[in-house]
């Protein structure tokens, strides 16, 4: 994946969950774009990261812009 092979030659750990439904993740009925950044909260918190920068690329742009509300 180019994405960690740029952020690990800028000292960067890159962590890509998949979105609801997607990829290894359980599809949850009834699940909101805005139930998102909580998973993420979540995730952060269990990983111990702090803080963070969120990149969204294409179908994930709405999950970025979601978190970032």
């Amino acid at each position: 994946m180019i994405i960690d092979e740029v952020g690990k030659s800028l000292g960067l750990r890159v962590i890509a969950p998949d979105r609801p439904g997607l990829g290894e993740s359980s599809f949850v009925e009834g699940r909101k774009l805005l139930d998102w950044p909580a998973d993420v909260a979540v995730l952060m918190d269990r990983l111990g990261v702090d803080r963070f920068i969120l990149l969204g690329v294409s179908g994930g742009t709405p999950y970025s812009l979601a978190c970032a509300a």
